[in-house]
Formats: C-alpha cells, structure tokens, sequence
C-alpha cells in the first residue's frame, strides 16, 4: 500500500508519496495448478459403530410405546 503524507513539497501545499516506505512488491504469479494424481472422489463402504445397549433397546422398541400420554 502506497503511503501519503500531507505538506509543503517542490509543487506546494498537497499530499506526497513517502520516499520513506517500501515501494510494494510487485504481485507474484500463482504456480500453475498441477492436475490431480488420483480420482478427486473415492467411494468407502460404510461402517457403522456398535450402539450401546440403552440405544439399541430404544431403536427396537415400537414407536408407538415410546409415546407415553
């Protein structure tokens, strides 16, 4: 970012470039992109963990008996 500073220069009263900041760099390149080794999408069979006893009770029970009125 190019810094200002206000005063009195060679052209007068004004805003100025301050000699004293770096110049910014000059904008790098990207790298070009480098294809994909391998597919971008892999397929895994599912697994699923083992549900605690109170949770697999739950899932076996009618739905209609968990409904307590």
């Amino acid at each position: 970012m190019t810094r200002y500073y206000f005063g009195t220069g060679e052209e007068g009263l004004g805003y100025y470039r301050d000699l004293r900041q770096r110049r910014p760099d000059r904008p790098v390149k990207p790298p070009e992109p480098v294809p994909p080794a391998g597919p971008l999408v892999e397929e895994v069979e599912p697994r699923y963990a083992e549900l605690p006893a109170y949770a697999a009770r739950y899932l076996e029970e009618p739905w209609n008996s968990l409904v307590r009125t």
